[in-house]
């Protein structure tokens, strides 16, 4: 096999969480008293990291943003964490790469209990060997949850495949040293994939052993 431990993000690449984290974003905004947001400005933010999201539409300091962050997780795990679904094909992908024998594990900028708890609701959780998500102190970087993850295994970096749908997981995995696929069904913007090293855009999880073959 040419590779042996495939990374997959999470929101917009194996999960459409967007219902459950704009409606989150939503009570923020409202809670705060915040200007509102277009639609398209809140699906914009999906799948980002929420502590920047934050600070940068609304150019709050890291004080003020870590508030409406907290705010943000604590509606989403109380009533919006479960309101998201599996993208298509993405469950019987799984057990196949499983069945070939791959490593497999989530880097998300998700929390990692909140990644532990969805995976867990959309009965995919033990497809994973490790699961890595972001902290609570909002610092990571998507570079910085692929290292953090690939430290679990003991797999040379020629060997190792990310899976992701924004620019941040490209950049991630050329910064790490490792080949990307993008999806272009996600959240992220597909021309943006383009500017960075990939072996492959799909536009169906499936389409992932076309490049594996």
């Amino acid at each position: 096999m040419k590779y042996e431990l495939i990374l997959f993000d999470l929101d917009g690449t194996l999960v459409d969480s967007a219902s459950g984290v704009i409606k989150s974003i939503d009570y923020t905004i409202d809670f705060l008293s915040l200007p509102q947001l277009s639609e398209e400005e809140k699906k914009a933010l999906v799948g980002l990291p929420i502590f920047n999201s934050f600070k940068e539409r609304y150019k709050m300091d890291d004080c003020s943003a870590e508030h409406a962050t907290k705010i943000f997780r604590d509606i989403y795990r109380k009533d919006f964490l479960y309101d998201a679904s599996l993208y298509k094909n993405v469950a019987p992908t799984l057990g196949r790469l499983r069945d070939c024998r791959y490593k497999l594990a989530i880097a998300s900028y998700k929390k990692d209990d909140y990644c532990s708890l969805l995976l867990k609701y959309l009965q995919v959780d033990k497809m994973f060997d490790f699961i890595q998500g972001s902290n609570s102190n909002n610092k990571l970087t998507k570079t910085d949850i692929i290292r953090h993850c690939i430290k679990n295994f003991n797999i040379a970096l020629d060997k190792i495949l990310m899976v992701g749908d924004t620019a941040h997981d490209a950049l991630g995995a050329e910064n790490v040293g490792i080949d990307f696929v993008g999806v272009s069904y996600g959240f992220g913007n597909k021309n943006e994939l383009y500017n960075y090293k990939n072996i492959a855009i799909i536009d169906d999880i499936e389409k992932i052993f076309d490049v594996l073959s």
